[in-house]
């Protein structure tokens, strides 16, 4: 099972610890794992015809057998740079078909006011490329490392690391 866990934060923080959290319980039970952190690569909106690492990221996502999708929440919608991503994979959405998809989100609000509409869009996103949902988590946190001591959420995450990585 090859996953590819793809992390929108701007920054290192909460949405970043709970891919890496899932990502590590996927390889302990077998996976190959692999992590993308966009806030380091550069991909430039569609149709600019400008050199960028799309490629790159399209090449790991289409080789994997699961995606992991991480991103804050901002205003009930994921980062602008996992949204660009999305976009930008239109082209791909039949080489995605099959694929296992998760997704987890981090956010300040409770999960009915800040998680739903974010993870909402990432499960339409999936949904329409004929990927297979497995599940989702979402974490509040206001503060970067505050998932870190939430083991709730991190039991989920290692759960939800588990199922991918065996199912």
């Amino acid at each position: 099972m090859r996953i590819v866990g793809i992390c929108g934060s701007p920054r290192k923080g909460n949405s970043e610890f709970m891919l890496k959290t899932v990502l590590d319980s996927a390889a302990e039970n077998g996976a190959d794992v692999d992590i993308i952190l966009l806030r380091n690569l550069n991909v430039e909106f569609i149709g600019t015809g400008k050199s960028d690492d799309f490629n790159l990221i399209a090449k790991k996502i289409i080789d994997a057998d699961a995606i992991i999708f991480a991103s804050p929440c901002y205003y009930d919608m994921v980062s602008p740079q996992l949204l660009n991503l999305i976009d930008r994979l239109d082209p791909y959405a039949e080489s995605l078909k099959n694929k296992k998809a998760a997704i987890l989100i981090s956010g300040k609000e409770e999960f009915e006011t800040s998680g739903k509409n974010a993870t909402g869009y990432l499960q339409s996103a999936c949904k329409i490329c004929g990927m297979n949902f497995v599940g989702s988590v979402f974490g509040k946190a206001e503060k970067p490392g505050e998932i870190a001591a939430n083991f709730q959420v991190i039991s989920q995450l290692k759960k939800l690391g588990e199922k991918i990585a065996r199912d």
